[in-house]
């Protein structure tokens, strides 16, 4: 989901013919305009086509547990990218598309990716027959895990019933305001303005009958975690795989909380991200969860020092 400068330009191609008639411009004036909007459009056109080089850019909320899945994956592999950050659900309202987003551009042309899953597969065989080969070991997708990886997708997807639940609803408008970091300015004041809109929008995407229902759900994923590394040292297999990472960025939005989180580019839902006034009973559960699952909070704790350093 981005809001970036291609999502910029076409909206002022778009707006600009209302732009002309608002103005009460002359038929000669708007045709001015037209024109002059059309030799900028070919310049951009014909200076993609001078770039050959490829581009990678990463759509994002900053503290989305389904972004840090595949910027976390994308970190361990080295790879080069840019990350478009949008205020909540701002993107979806301006572009219609969920985070996370991959858009992959050479020259005038892109490629997008929208699901996290999908984005994973992507990097998997992109880095295959090239010096990252052996490095993209871990996103090899095999049955179990990505059986798992699809039980871990819907235990993030209960994870937002409960955010939006549990997080006070006036201080969800005060953070579009002034508590994200890496989001643009405008935005910030922007999902102020129509927060109570989104509000209600939020409501019946993310209704509170599910939150009961979403809190077992998690329990359960938790709870095979914990039993699973109880008796081996990784989830699958003789090393961590990318369901290791996936638990492991779930983990760390949900209730582990590392300092490490996206690299340090971002903070997640901490002291330094919300005031702990503003979400108490999110609190509350938060301490419930790293007490009833040691290992799995250890273990998130142990891959953040070790490959987000």
């Amino acid at each position: 989901m981005g809001f970036g400068k291609s999502a910029g330009w076409s909206f002022f191609l778009i707006s600009a013919p209302l732009l002309t008639s608002l103005l009460g411009l002359p038929v000669l004036g708007g045709l001015a305009v037209s024109v002059a909007l059309g030799f900028l459009s070919w310049f951009r056109v014909v200076r993609a086509l001078k770039n050959r080089d490829s581009e990678m850019v990463l759509s994002s909320i900053p503290p989305s547990h389904f972004v840090e899945k595949v910027r976390f994956s994308m970190d361990i592999l080295g790879l080069k990218y840019k990350e478009e950050t949008d205020m909540a659900l701002l993107g979806i309202f301006f572009s219609g598309r969920p985070v996370p987003t991959l858009r992959i551009k050479k020259g005038p042309f892109v490629s997008v990716i929208y699901d996290s899953g999908d984005i994973l597969r992507y990097l998997w065989a992109s880095q295959q027959g090239t010096q990252n080969e052996e490095k993209a070991k871990f996103l090899t997708p095999k049955p179990e895990t990505l059986e798992f990886e699809k039980r871990l997708d819907l235990m993030g997807t209960k994870m937002q019933i409960l955010f939006y639940n549990m997080i006070d609803a006036d201080f969800m408008k005060e953070l579009g305001g002034r508590c994200v970091r890496g989001v643009p300015t405008w935005q910030k004041y922007f999902h102020r303005l129509v927060h109570p809109v989104l509000s209600n929008a939020i409501k019946k995407v993310f209704p509170a009958a599910k939150v009961s229902e979403s809190r077992v759900y998690i329990q359960e994923i938790l709870d095979e975690a914990e039993k699973m590394l109880d008796s081996k040292k990784f989830l699958f297999g003789d090393a961590w795989t990318y369901v290791d990472i996936q638990l492991a960025a779930f983990c760390a939005v949900l209730f582990v909380l590392p300092e490490e989180f996206a690299g340090g580019r971002f903070n997640v839902l901490d002291k330094h991200f919300l005031p702990k006034n503003g979400y108490p009973g999110m609190c509350e559960y938060q301490k419930e969860l790293r007490t009833s699952y040691p290992l799995v909070t250890a273990y998130t704790s142990q891959l953040y020092r070790e490959l987000r350093c």
